[in-house]
């Protein structure tokens, strides 16, 4: 008997965005066995930008991965405040895998650079 797992984690460590951006599209990625589906949950760490004034997170905790799926995507909505103020910043984390393992990259900067700069 042989257990053979995918690996989740984020594409990359940081992602730059202007605050008019609007909704941030943040792709997760799963590699290994795709034959189930997976689950992850994403955890938010406010750090300078704060939930609901300078983000509104997707009202999904969970970001799902069907069969043969190795992409998915998890939304954060970027508030664009309309004032001269500095850049902001928060961190994603992956945490409590289903039917996956987390891979090395499991944490995620967001950097939200001000539109009035």
């Amino acid at each position: 008997f042989k257990m053979s797992w995918s690996r989740v984690q984020f594409d990359r460590e940081e992602i730059v965005a202007c605050e008019n951006i609007g909704t941030l599209d943040i792709t997760v990625s799963r590699s290994g066995n795709l034959d189930q589906s997976s689950f992850v949950g994403v955890s938010i760490r406010e750090m300078s930008a704060k939930k609901g004034v300078d983000f509104v997170a997707s009202t999904s905790k969970q970001v799902q991965f069907n069969p043969g799926e190795a992409r998915a995507t998890w939304q954060l909505t970027i508030v664009d405040e309309g004032v001269l103020e500095p850049n902001k910043k928060l961190r994603l984390t992956l945490i409590d895998p289903v039917n996956t393992i987390l891979g090395d990259n499991r944490k995620l900067r967001v950097v939200i650079i001000n539109a009035e700069n």
